[in-house]
């Protein structure tokens, strides 16, 4: 299931590469950090949670992602972003008290790259928080704990300042469980993304 998902999401976004752009342009009103690219995007996401047989859910995750590192080498390809997740929509019948929040910062690396796309991977670290019925871990009701992700993705350009975001990441909780099995849950996520501060090679390949 899914793998299908994100097949299906994976061809939604080739799909809009292949269109021209759909979004009015507009000068850029801020730029990022040192004048460097700052993307910021939001979007809804399928979340596998591991937890039990089954346990599927739906959430929404924003991100910040900056391209400090502007040069003429492979630098130029890192960005530093960060993450936020909020599991808390369909929950199963099994899981009434169900809910997973994630906040994680780390880089993401440019693959590939065209006119109309980039393929990134990305590596996260951070806190993951979740609420589950009693009696599942040792009576209690919610959990804290440090986290690390990693996943990969597709921006395709819309125009000069809009994306469409297709993510996907795998999450691992080390010993989440009293007898120490790791929880690994994942998530395909779409979103739309705003840059601001689009570098001059980008405003070239909208015509600028």
């Amino acid at each position: 299931m899914r793998s299908k998902v994100l097949m299906i999401a994976v061809a939604a976004a080739f799909f809009f590469a292949a269109e021209p752009p759909i979004f009015a342009q507009a000068e850029a009103s801020a730029i990022g950090p040192g004048g460097r690219p700052l993307t910021v995007g939001a979007g809804m996401s399928i979340n596998f949670l591991d937890f039990s047989q089954g346990s599927r859910m739906e959430g929404i995750y924003v991100f910040v992602d900056w391209h400090a590192l502007q040069s003429r080498d492979w630098l130029t390809r890192v960005g530093i972003e960060a993450e936020g997740r909020d599991v808390n929509i369909g929950r199963p019948s099994s899981l009434p008290n169900m809910r997973v929040d994630t906040a994680q910062i780390g880089i993401d690396y440019t693959i590939m790259s065209g006119q109309r796309y980039q393929f990134y991977v990305k590596g996260l670290g951070g806190r993951g928080s979740i609420d589950f019925p009693p009696g599942d871990i040792d009576g209690i009701t919610h959990k804290t704990q440090g986290i690390f992700s990693v996943g990969e993705g597709i921006n395709v350009h819309l125009n000069r300042f809009f994306s469409l975001n297709v993510d996907d990441e795998i999450q691992v909780w080390r010993k989440f469980f009293q007898h120490g099995s790791t929880l690994t849950p994942s998530a395909i996520s779409v979103g739309v993304s705003h840059t601001f501060g689009r570098t001059r090679r980008e405003r070239a390949s909208f015509g600028q």
